[in-house]
This record gives structure tokens, C-alpha cells and sequence, in this order.
């Protein structure tokens, strides 16, 4: 069943505990994720890569690679690709569903808010979330943005890779 179906619950249920951006530099303590930034490091020429082939990450990164692409008439992210971790985690497929409406009401203004600045910034980012389900249970991970562009200019798609040694650890 897509979220699209069910009564809007929110697929991660509230804004994270935590939402801290992490120095580049800890790349290096997320082998994963360190592999990710090299791969898309090779694409970039002029500009920001165009093309986003999931085959070209580790394969140990691809159960948490989830891939975005702007719908400027929902004025939201589309999941275009959404790896088994969040999957798994959410209990449906979230492809094809709108980014912001996996969200609580409550948290979407934050969490448009957070997108918008690093698509903005342009740049890979780093960051640690922390969040509680409505099981009650507290979910961390840590997580790598990479931006795409099909112009080599403005970010209309974006990979985001959990680093999966870190999924579910607090």
C-alpha cells in the first residue's frame, strides 16, 4: 500500500531528536559513505553531475541509497528510489510518494526548511538524525547528501546514503 493510500501518518513521525550537520572531514570514520563521496566526486566536471546511476555506489551502500527528484508542481521531493533500510524501516514503499509528505504536518516546515538549505549549499553534506517511531523506539543514523543536476547548475535531484553500520544505533 503507498503512503499515498493510507491516512497521512507520517513515515518518519517526528522531526528528529537530533539534526546535526557533521564536518566533512568524519567522512573517513564512514568507510560507505567515504566510497559514496568519491564516486560522486569522479562525475563532477563542470558544474554538479548530471547523472545519477545507483549501480556506480558500493554495493554496501545500496540498501541505504534513496533517490530524490524535484516536482516543482507539488513544490516537493518525489522518491524516486527508496532503499531497503527506510523501506524496511516504514513498513511500505515510499517511491513515487512526495518527500514531505512522509512527515508529520507538525515537522514539514523544518524539514522543507533543512532540504532547501542543502540544495541551496550545492554541496555533499554530512549529518547524524536521531528520531523516535511511533513504536516508541529511537532510531539513529548517519547520512550522506549528494546533489545532482540535469543543467550541471541548480540541484533537481539528490542521492541521500545512510550509512548502514550506523542504521538503527543511537
Amino acid at each position: 500500500m503507498r503512503i499515498l493510500d493510507r491516512e497521512p501518518i507520517g513515515a518518519f513521525w517526528a522531526l528528529p531528536g537530533e539534526h546535526v550537520e557533521l564536518s566533512l572531514d568524519r567522512i573517513v570514520d564512514y568507510p560507505v559513505l567515504a566510497q559514496c563521496l568519491e564516486n560522486w566526486r569522479d562525475l563532477v566536471t563542470d558544474g554538479l553531475p548530471s547523472e545519477v546511476d545507483p549501480l556506480t555506489f558500493p554495493r554496501a551502500a545500496i540498501a541505504g541509497l534513496n533517490l530524490f527528484e524535484f516536482d516543482a508542481e507539488a513544490d516537493d521531493w518525489r522518491v524516486r528510489l527508496a532503499g531497503r533500510l527506510i523501506s524496511e524501516h516504514v513498513g511500505y514503499e515510499l517511491r513515487g510518494t512526495g518527500l514531505i509528505e512522509a512527515f508529520s504536518e507538525a515537522d514539514r516546515a523544518a524539514v522543507r526548511a533543512a532540504i532547501r538549505a542543502a540544495v541551496a549549499h550545492g554541496e555533499p553534506e554530512l549529518t547524524r538524525r536521531n528520531f523516535v517511531d511511533p513504536r516508541g523506539r529511537r532510531w539513529s543514523y548517519v547520512r550522506l547528501f549528494l546533489p545532482f543536476s540535469r543543467d550541471g547548475d541548480g540541484v533537481d535531484r539528490f542521492v541521500t546514503v545512510i550509512d548502514p553500520d550506523s542504521f538503527g544505533r543511537i
